[in-house]
């Protein structure tokens, strides 16, 4: 920091030949008994060095250690310097526990892994990170069902359309067009924590010759803890995930408003109660205002900041309960 007008300070030092002695005399501990020496003022090392001489000796306690000052270790100096600046040492308390170690904690309490299928020939450690919608990172991975799709030009030109809306919405998601099987890109992003799945098949590029020609334009959408899926028009795909990730829509609010895409994936790799979900968290969440209460409860501790503001809240939540 720069003073403004600088200022003229005495400063305390030990000659050279009693700088040198504690060396010789305290070895390790040479630097502390400096320090110690050194931090006195004009007039207190001139007390101290009378003291000594008259005394030949004095014990002396630092940083709960005992040590014997010579009258040959209190050989002070002083000069007069102009000082500029304030000079300070910033220091940080970093404790063990830290925000990395809370952060790891949240992210294995929502890692689990499937139930392996006996009849899985490609053995695929199907793990799961069950992070909430709201905070994933990515909101929904684009899919095509194989190679055949991501080759049309019907599938890359409906995918730009969701790119552009993605955007305005500004959510974020990924696009696996890879060569793996769409099993192992299912397992892979969910391990991810990407909470929704948009796959495009050939009906939805309007060339299943099997199909009915009503499905042109749909694909379908797979949610990542209970595998089921339903299909919905490509551009409504969007504004749902909006809906969903925003906790406005439940995965069951989608599925009463769309058809269900039969697959069997849902029946041996689906959750069918094994594993934890999201999602039921959210609904029992909603159902009891969870959230809701605790931030009322907490607004109006910030408001009034009572001296303990934890039995406070608490206070305020038991009142709540007891309605």
């Amino acid at each position: 920091e720069k003073l403004d007008v600088p200022v003229s300070v005495d400063v305390v030092y030990l000659n050279k030949k009693a700088a040198a002695l504690l060396g010789k005399d305290f070895r390790q501990n040479a630097p502390i008994v400096k320090e110690f020496l050194e931090g006195h003022s004009l007039e207190d090392s001139k007390k101290l060095q009378e003291e000594v001489n008259a005394a030949g000796s004095k014990t002396v306690t630092i940083d709960s250690k005992e040590f014997i000052l010579k009258k040959e270790h209190c050989v002070f100096e002083h000069r007069v310097d102009t000082r500029h600046y304030n000079n300070y040492t910033p220091h940080v308390i970093e404790p063990s526990f830290g925000i990395d170690r809370l952060f790891t904690a949240v992210l294995e309490h929502s890692y689990y892994a499937r139930p392996q299928d006996p009849d899985d020939k490609e053995k695929i450690v199907r793990g799961v990170l069950s992070l909430s919608p709201a905070v994933a990172p990515y909101k929904a991975i684009i899919m095509p069902l194989d190679q055949r799709i991501a080759t049309k030009a019907k599938y890359q030109s409906m995918v730009e359309e969701l790119r552009v809306q993605f955007a305005s919405y500004g959510l974020g998601y990924k696009v696996d067009d890879s060569c793996a099987s769409i099993g192992k890109r299912y397992a892979r992003n969910d391990e991810l924590g990407i909470p929704l799945g948009i796959t495009f098949d050939f009906d939805s590029v309007g060339q299943n010759d099997a199909g009915s020609q009503e499905l042109a334009g749909s694909v379908t959408l797979r949610e990542r803890d209970s595998c089921t899926q339903v299909r919905l028009p490509y551009s409504e795909v969007v504004d749902v995930i909006a809906k969903f990730v925003s906790l406005q829509w439940s995965w069951q609010d989608i599925q009463s408003r769309y058809v269900e895409q039969k697959q069997s994936a849902s029946d041996k790799i689906g959750e069918g109660g094994k594993a934890p979900s999201a999602q039921v968290e959210q609904d029992y969440a909603r159902k009891h205002r969870i959230t809701e209460i605790v931030n009322e409860a907490i607004s109006a501790t910030l408001s009034l900041k009572p001296e303990d503001p934890i039995a406070h809240i608490a206070k305020l939540l038991a009142e709540k309960s007891s309605k």
